[in-house]
Parts: C-alpha cells; structure tokens; sequence
C-alpha cells in the first residue's frame, strides 16, 4: 500500500486503508444503472413484510437445524458466527456436508422430536438438501418439524412440502444464492434466534443510498484496487481477518469472488480472482510464506477489529506488523477497520463487497450472476 496511504471513512465505525492511486474515480452512469437493475440491489430495496406470517406457520422448538449448501446457508452462518457471543442468540446447528458421522455428531445432544429443520434451496432441487431429507425421512425425523426455504416454482422440494404439508417460505427466484444474505432465506434464520436483522438489511441500504448519492466512490477505489493488480498479473485475491468471528464471513467472500468471476468472458477466455481466505494470526504460520516470498501474483485485504483489550490487543499488533512486512515486498493490501463487529458493521460490507465483485464481473466481460459450469457437475449426478 505505501506512503500514499488514505484512510476513507466508510461510516462512523468503518475505515478503509487504501493506497491513494486507487481513490481516483467514480462508477460510470452505465455502471450505476447495471448496479440499479441487478436482483440484490431490488431486494435489498424491498419492504419485508411476510416474516411474521411465516412465523405463524413455524411450530415451537428447541433447538434450530439448518439445511443448506453454498449461498443458502454462508450469510446466515458469516452473521450467526459473527454475533452469537456477542449476544444471547439461540444455537443454530448447520449441516453443510454430505458426511454420516458429522450428520450424528451435529445433531447427538437434540431432540429431532422438538427441534426445527430449515430446509433451504433456491432452485428447490439442491442434490445435498434432497439426499438429506429423504435420508431424515427413512431415520423417522417428523415431517411436521420441517420447513422449507425455496422460490415459488415446482421443484422437488416444493412439491413434497404441498403434498406432506410442511409450511414452505417463499424467496426470490431471481436472485442467486450467493447473493440472497440480505434476504428473506437468511433473515427469517435470524428472526428466529433472535437476532435484529433489521438493522442489518437497513444499514445496508442506507450505505447504497450514501454511495450512489456519491457515484460510489467507495466501492470503485476496491474495485480498481482488485482490477488494476489483476490487470498487473495478480489475480490472487487473499481475505485475512484478524477475529475468528469473521471467519465465516471470508468463506462467504470465496463463494462470491470464485462462482461469480472465475468463467469464460465474452470471448471464450477464462477468467478469474480466484479467493484464498486465511485466518490471522493463525494463518501466519502456515501460509504467509507463500504471501511474502512466493510468486508476485497476490492481493492481501485484511478485516480488523479495532479491540485492544485482552488478547485482541497482541493479534492486532501482529496484523500491523504482517501488514508492514506486505508493504516491504510489495505486496500490494488494503484494511478495513472495524470499530464495532455488529449488525450495522455486518450489512455494510455484505453489501460493499456485491456492489464490488458485480461491477468486478461487468468489467472482465462475465455474468457475475451464473455459475454455468456448476451446472455440468449437476447434470453428471445420477
């Protein structure tokens, strides 16, 4: 980063630490219109106003299990993980993986017969939710213990939950998954384990309502940032926070860079940031060997909290000093200072890092809405 080091304020409890040289543009008039028309800015626009009558359907539980993989399931966990030690949220327990013994492990100390099972799929036909619950139904899990999470069209989801009569909370169908965080699927998750989520999705607005007012000039010095080194050979985009409690947060990050970017452009050329999440200071033992003395192809964004209490204080010094040592080789980085890790902190740099690696895909030549080679994977299970 350098001498030419500015300090932005994104708001009263955010900064960024950006070389000078990447603060020196606005998104263009096309580029804010794309922005206008995309699924996520509309939703986020969008009153929410079926929460409650979705709670009407939901049984009392003890205990909540969530079914979902991919954008279904990171920005409900990236924000549960986030603030459930800083509140008295309820436990969520989520099953991510096609694994037996995780399976039972996760679920040993419950009792299925009085705990809630969210089942949640955009398309309504994930392989991995599917599996399960035909895999739950044979065990003898209760159907009226489940709801599902999936958009308004037939699916196999859809059809078993009309047919067995299982509440079914309806999401956007046009909005992809890795993009839903500030939605419906990820929201009703929290209502129920008593976390504000509106005060994520209104601090999220209001910062897009700031930074269109302002041609978002914030988000466009992170989106020359990450272009102007890929355009420079590196296309290596490394995301290192210094708290655990973000650490879910960066997988979210992976998902959105490596399935939204990572495709052939406009001209068959295949294209990408691909993401490496770490986790400071842990990762300095195992990883930032290759950061500092390996090929000159990575970016370093860090994420900090700036707690100087207890242990905080030494892992903080450390990102400092890693941070010095980056700008020693040249390896270009950026930091986002924290104040606070809550809601409002939290539905500001989900919607940053959207508005970014949406423009991001724009201007490689890609949907950054599509994951067409996914697809094929899809179409190869039997």
């Amino acid at each position: 980063m350098g001498l030419g080091c500015l300090k932005m304020v994104i708001n009263q409890n955010i900064k960024l630490n950006i070389d000078e040289k990447y603060f020196s543009s606005v998104l263009s008039d096309d580029e804010i219109k794309f922005l206008e028309d995309t699924e996520f800015v509309k939703e986020l626009k969008t009153e929410i106003n079926s929460i409650e009558s979705c709670l009407n359907k939901i049984p009392n539980f003890t205990d909540i299990v969530l079914i979902g993989f991919g954008g279904s399931s990171l920005g409900t966990k990236a924000i549960y993980d986030s603030l459930k030690n800083l509140y008295e949220l309820k436990k969520i327990i989520f099953i991510d993986n096609l694994d037996d013994e995780i399976f039972y492990q996760s679920i040993a100390e419950i009792d299925k017969n009085k705990a809630l099972f969210l089942f949640v799929s955009k398309s309504g036909n994930t392989y991995e939710v599917i599996s399960l619950l035909n895999h739950m139904l044979k065990e003898g899990f209760k159907k009226d213990r489940f709801h599902f999470i999936t958009q308004p069209i037939p699916s196999q989801l859809e059809k078993f939950g009309i047919k067995n009569n299982i509440a079914i909370t309806n999401v956007n169908e046009n909005l992809g998954g890795r993009y839903s965080v500030l939605s419906i699927s990820t929201f009703l998750p929290l209502e129920l384990i008593g976390c504000d989520w509106y005060k994520i999705k209104e601090s999220a607005l209001n910062f897009y309502n700031s930074e269109k007012e302002n041609s978002f000039k914030i988000c466009s010095s992170l989106i020359n940032f990450y272009m102007n080194n890929y355009q420079n050979g590196k296309n290596i985009s490394c995301f290192m926070p210094y708290t655990s409690r973000l650490s879910s947060f960066s997988e979210w990050i992976m998902q959105l860079f490596g399935e939204s970017l990572g495709k052939k452009n406009l001209g068959g050329y295949p294209v990408a940031l691909t993401p490496i999440n770490y986790l400071g200071p842990k990762d300095q033992h195992s990883q930032l060997q290759l950061v500092l003395d390996g090929p000159p192809d990575k970016t370093m964004t860090f994420f900090r909290v700036n707690k100087n209490e207890g242990l905080n204080k030494y892992s903080n010094i450390e990102q400092r000093a890693t941070a010095q040592a980056l700008n020693e080789v040249n390896v270009p980085y950026i930091e986002i200072e924290l104040d606070e890790l809550d809601e409002s902190s939290l539905g500001i740099i989900f919607i940053i890092y959207e508005i970014v690696v949406s423009v991001i895909g724009l201007k490689l030549g890609v949907n950054p809405f599509d994951q067409p080679a996914v697809e094929l994977i899809k179409k190869k299970i039997k």
